[in-house]
């Protein structure tokens, strides 16, 4: 499906280790974090935090490890999937999804409040 790339920053963790990470792509499967800290495995379940001006409220999900790129010539971090997220925050993603790419063709009341 359709990402986005936002500003915004991420805290990944599993119960010993923590990352904050930014520079994300998001789609409504999952998403990109840029940082250059390889604390995790692939195929690892870890607790996630997005915080961004985007989404307004910070909200909590757990997501797989996909993949770890360490190739500077791309962007280097880790690509996940989300495993368990609400449909509330499916539809979230996806609204900022459309509006980043601009092709949302309304904006309601509720753009304009993520929207400071």
């Amino acid at each position: 499906g359709p990402r986005a790339s936002f500003a915004g920053r991420i805290i990944l963790h599993n119960d010993g280790q923590l990352v904050i990470g930014g520079g994300v792509n998001i789609s409504i499967t999952g998403v990109f974090i840029e940082t250059k800290d390889r604390l995790f495995t692939i195929g690892e379940s870890l607790k996630m935090t997005i915080k961004s001006e985007e989404f307004g409220v910070p909200f909590n999900v757990t997501a797989k490890v996909i993949r770890y790129n360490a190739d500077s010539k791309y962007a280097v971090g880790y690509g996940l999937m989300f495993e368990d997220i609400d449909e509330v925050h499916i539809e979230r993603i996806r609204e900022v999804v459309d509006r980043l790419n601009g092709s949302s063709t309304q904006l309601d009341a509720d753009d304009s409040k993520l929207a400071r």
